[in-house]
């Protein structure tokens, strides 16, 4: 009679043998990346006012700058894009009181323009329509109080925070505040409408090869690291101790 012999594998043997992933790893990773990717989704669809550029290097300004009856203040660097609609200023207007007219003067080499803002503005920030420009780069931003009374804005160099260290000014700046000046985009526009002036203004600080298309490459590729890492760690945490 012939015996059948059947081989065995020893536990050792078994635990030394790669593994695969499971069907349950598979599904927990494909959730853990449609959930990140959901996250970004949802971020990126999301409708607001938008900063198109400031010239502020604090949160809060601790320090105002005055401007008197029938005087000019101008400041340099100021970077103005094209699609910047409004201009924000936060004024110093006593409760009860109203701020004089002013007239805003913006030049460069790329253009001017000059825009009006009526007298009677309270306390609140201060938004003013601008007309359609070309992009002005290390722009000159020249303010004029055409009112009887003086008028005062909130600095964009000495922050209210007492902690903060200190800010420095860029090219064309006074080594100290200038007036605060946030410029914003038109509407309330989702950052995923946003996501090619993003790369394109990214690129400008960033010169050389990065250039729009290797910035996105760059976060797309941060994302597949992402998924992968979320991979690797699922599986780990799926082997038995």
């Amino acid at each position: 009679m012939r015996r059948i012999v059947r081989s065995s594998t020893s536990a050792g043997e078994a635990e030394g043998r790669p593994r695969g992933l499971s069907g349950g790893v598979i599904l927990a990773a494909a959730l853990a990346a449609a959930v990140v990717l959901l996250t970004f989704a949802v971020v990126l669809s999301h409708h607001g006012r938008r900063l198109a550029a400031t010239n502020s290097r604090v949160a809060v300004s601790a320090y105002a700058i005055g401007i008197g009856p029938g005087q000019t203040r101008c400041q340099g660097g100021e970077y103005l894009p094209a699609d910047a609609a409004d201009l924000k200023l936060y004024p110093g207007v006593t409760p009860g009181q109203a701020g004089p007219p002013l007239v805003l003067t913006f030049s460069s080499g790329a253009g001017a323009f000059t825009t009006h803002v009526r007298g009677g503005y309270g306390p609140d920030a201060l938004v003013i329509s601008l007309p359609r420009h070309h992009a002005l780069e290390l722009a000159r931003l020249c303010i004029t109080n055409e009112g009887p009374a003086s008028a005062s804005f909130a600095g964009n160099y000495t922050s209210a925070n007492p902690a903060d260290t200190g800010a420095r000014n860029g090219p064309g700046e006074r080594p100290g505040d200038e007036v605060r000046a946030d410029y914003f985009l038109a509407g309330r526009p989702s950052w995923l409408s946003l996501t090619g002036t993003i790369l394109g203004r990214a690129a400008l600080f960033r010169p050389g090869v990065e250039t729009p298309a290797v910035i996105a490459a760059i976060l797309a590729l941060m994302v597949v690291a992402l998924v992968v890492g979320v991979v690797l760690a699922i599986r780990e945490l799926s082997r038995p101790a």
